[in-house]
């Protein structure tokens, strides 16, 4: 004990030799009880740069003397740790994360908890990866599912009289054997041309969708849905198609607490002082622009506009999504997209403050080359050989994957540039709600006028009928898109031969829990 207490002597001695010297080589002293007191801060923190960091700082403060007594020496340093503070608040404020580094979390159904898996993957999966693709889908919007009040049959007697209405979901496998209208929860798929069956984790069946109702979204195939109907002579008849509703972000992350499916995890201690800097700086933007064509010659100039109405008050950051060349690249063009970048650079560097203030982020598009000529997602980044200027002349810029995660503060961004509206459109299974009424519209006009002037084929009734819906706003097709999106807890629900996917890196463009913002880039 005698040597330990003599040990920390001798180095507390040799501590204030040092200090001293430091302090002595920028022409200044510290008085005994101000360098016991430093010594003291330094053991404290285990951080003998305390020194230097108070050195470069002592400067921005008048000083009575050039010997610094223990209170000067104390405001001084108090002023340093919340500058610090402040600086790598605002460094953690924005993060990006790419797709290939999303942590892959899975669902295990016996302890009704996520695990983390940390095998590493390769880019390519095999066959088995496949089957996990849709497997792991369907138990990931099952456990969901199974938590809403509309398919958990009350507990007690008592609770039927305030429940009113719940849906039982019944496997296919116990749909046989079972007459009467069933609810079932299964993924669509087609193993022959025109063919479709619902298949879940165990059991396949076909279905007749041709009387089928639907609510707001779309259908392809691979989608999971939620089917009520009956089952006749081996095939199951659907009367009602609707997805699996989502669930409310909050309610996720109270289920399972302490979980971040969204990158890596943020430090706990300076979680809160993110939520107090996102209060202060509530009125800082993120830029968001789409199939920015750096090969169009009015881009350039736009650009150029809008930094210059952005640099007296600095965006938290600058979202840009491809294409960013109106063409693709064949062949030797390739080159031609590095000119184009080191031109924004040029732009860029016009404005000091968003150089110093602002991140700029760089999300490839369908068309742009990243490093493979497969177009399947996620998509990698850009290439340092097109991008090596920007990169080495400012500090926060990000060439990122196809899709990508952004944490602002306390809040999560996905941004995913893909043309998904018509792909959908083009793939799916049943028209939408805004196809059947721009049809029966159609249909009505045809029908209310004969051949005849004054021949009118409808009752009053069915012409005020005609006004009310004709009154009704119509559905926009991105409804039925960011509908489906937020129900199946994916990016892209589509077939895999329609949108291939990495099957290994699927987890990417899970939407659960749901972000605080989904951003589309979408020519549509």
């Amino acid at each position: 004990e005698n040597f330990r207490v003599v040990a920390d002597e001798m180095a507390d001695a040799q501590l204030k030799q040092r200090i001293s010297k430091a302090f002595k080589l920028r022409g200044l002293t510290l008085k005994l009880p101000a360098l016991n007191h430093l010594v003291r801060v330094i053991n404290e923190q285990g951080d003998e740069t305390i020194t230097d960091r108070f050195l470069e700082s002592v400067d921005k403060y008048p000083l009575p003397s050039a010997i610094i007594d223990q209170s000067t020496l104390e405001q001084i340093l108090e002023s340093v740790f919340k500058n610090e503070d402040q600086n790598s608040v605002v460094e953690e404020s924005v993060k990006v994360i790419n797709a290939f580094d999303a942590p892959r979390w899975q669902y295990d159904d016996a302890r009704k908890s996520f695990f983390l898996d940390t095998q590493p993957r390769t880019l390519h999966g095999d066959a088995a990866a496949k089957i996990e693709v849709f497997r792991n889908r369907l138990q990931l919007i099952q456990q969901r599912l199974m938590r809403q009040d509309m398919f958990s049959p009350p507990i007690l007697p008592g609770d039927l009289v305030h429940k009113q209405e719940y849906f039982t979901l019944t496997t296919i496998e116990d749909l046989y054997g079972n007459p009467g209208v069933k609810c079932v929860l299964g993924m669509l798929t087609q193993f022959h041309d025109g063919r479709f069956y619902l298949e879940d984790l165990k059991r396949m069946v076909k279905v007749d969708l041709s009387k089928a109702k639907t609510v707001l979204g779309l259908f392809t195939e691979n989608c999971i849905v939620v089917a009520e109907g009956e089952l006749i002579n081996d095939e199951f008849h659907v009367t009602a198609l609707g997805n699996p509703q989502a669930e409310l972000r909050s309610d996720t992350l109270r289920t399972f607490p302490g979980i971040d499916f969204f990158g890596p995890p943020v430090d706990p201690q300076l979680l809160p002082k993110l939520a107090v800097y996102e209060q202060e700086a509530r009125d800082k933007a993120i830029i968001v622009v789409s199939d920015v064509w750096l090969d169009h010659p009015k881009t350039m100039d736009k650009l150029r506009e809008l930094f210059s109405g952005y640099q007296l008050d600095v965006p938290a950051a600058f979202v840009f999504m491809g294409n960013f060349t109106a063409r693709p690249l064949v062949g030797g063009d390739h080159g031609k997209l590095k000119a184009y970048f080191d031109q924004l650079c040029n732009i860029i560097l016009e404005f000091p403050a968003l150089v110093e203030g602002s991140h700029f982020i760089f999300v490839p598009g369908p068309s742009d080359p990243c490093g493979n000529a497969l177009n399947v997602v996620p998509r990698h980044g850009l290439p340092r050989t097109f991008t090596s200027t920007l990169q080495s002349k400012l500090r926060h810029v990000h060439f990122t994957s196809n899709p990508c995660r952004i944490r602002y503060c306390t809040q999560e961004i996905v941004v995913f540039r893909e043309d998904i509206v018509n792909k959908m459109r083009r793939n799916a299974i049943v028209a939408p709600d805004i196809d059947k009424k721009q049809a029966s519209g159609e249909a009505s006009k045809k029908s209310s006028v004969g051949d005849h002037e004054g021949d009118l084929s409808m009752s009053d009734k069915d012409h005020l009928d005609q006004e009310e819906e004709e009154d009704e706003p119509p559905i926009d097709l991105t409804q039925h898109i960011v509908k489906t999106l937020c129900d199946e807890s994916h990016l892209c629900p589509l077939p895999l031969p329609v949108r291939p996917i990495y099957w290994n890196f699927d987890h990417s463009l899970y939407l659960y829990p749901l972000p605080d913002i989904l951003i589309l880039g979408d020519k549509h």
